[in-house]
Order: C-alpha cells, then sequence, then structure tokens
C-alpha cells in the first residue's frame, strides 16, 4: 500500500474540514459547523511550535487526519500530547493508517520532550475504542468535562 504521512498545510484545510465534518456525524457532543472547523485548523495550522495537523495520503489522495497539541502534564512533570481528531476515510480503515498516523505523532511529541498522549473519545465508538486500546491507550478513572463560554456557544 503506498502510504505517506505528512504534516497539514494550509492548502488541506477544505479536504480536513470535510474529514472533520464525517467525524462529527458520529459524536453527538460536537456540532458540524464550517467556519468553526476552519478556523480551530487555520489556529492549529499556525500554533507550529506547539500543535500538529498531520495528513496521511493514499497514492497522493488524502485518507486521513490526525491533530495533537502539547499540554503540560502536572502528574507527569512533563509535557503531553493532547490527541484531538483523528479521521479514516472508509475506503482506507482496517489497514494500519491509523497506527502511522499516532506513530508519527509520538515521534513529534517526543522530539518536544513529551513523555505521554492524552485523549478522550466517544464512549459509544467501540470500532476506534478498540483501536486505542490496540496502540496502547487505557482506559482511566478520569471523565471528559467542558465548558464554552456564552460568546462561543451561538
Amino acid at each position: 500500500m503506498s502510504l505517506t504521512v505528512r504534516k497539514a498545510a494550509f492548502h488541506d484545510i477544505a479536504v480536513l474540514t470535510q474529514f472533520l465534518a464525517d467525524l462529527f456525524s458520529i459524536e453527538t457532543d460536537f456540532l458540524i459547523d464550517e467556519a468553526r472547523q476552519r478556523e480551530g485548523l487555520r489556529l492549529l495550522l499556525e500554533n507550529d511550535a506547539a500543535a500538529i495537523v498531520l495528513v496521511a495520503e493514499h497514492e497522493g489522495r488524502p485518507c486521513a487526519m490526525l491533530s495533537g497539541q502539547i499540554v503540560v502534564s502536572t502528574a507527569m512533570g512533563a509535557y503531553s500530547i493532547l490527541v484531538e481528531d483523528m479521521y479514516v476515510a472508509p475506503f482506507i480503515r482496517r489497514r494500519g493508517v491509523a497506527t502511522k498516523l499516532l506513530e508519527a505523532l509520538e515521534e513529534w511529541g517526543r522530539e518536544r520532550g513529551a513523555s505521554r498522549m492524552q485523549m478522550v473519545a466517544d464512549r459509544t465508538n467501540d470500532v476506534a475504542l478498540a483501536l486505542y486500546k490496540k496502540n496502547n491507550f487505557v482506559t482511566g478513572r478520569m471523565i471528559a468535562l467542558y465548558r464554552s463560554f456564552a460568546e462561543y456557544n451561538a
């Protein structure tokens, strides 16, 4: 299989926005809002020192994405990678693409002093949860909580 993983660029935003729409269509906590997703991607791409968006290409065609950001973990006393959005197109799932993206993200994080990866995942997405378990993620007892500011709820 011809697969390459590379850092995303601004010209990828259109296809990445579509990937996010597909992803958010199964995650009931998030709304599909193309303008917000474009802005989020732009912010990640501009924050080169502490964030990355990776794109996997099959035969020169984008087929998957993964984003991550460096955060400080006081529990670890070190940097950690907050794994954000992972999407793999249906035509290429179960062929190791997600694992390659996670490996590339880990390498990027290690180069920046990160000692672990952490994420939240939809508790009903059994396929994704099995993938993360296969890639040595463990389920802790913590739960994800978030609160939006009023001006961003519109």
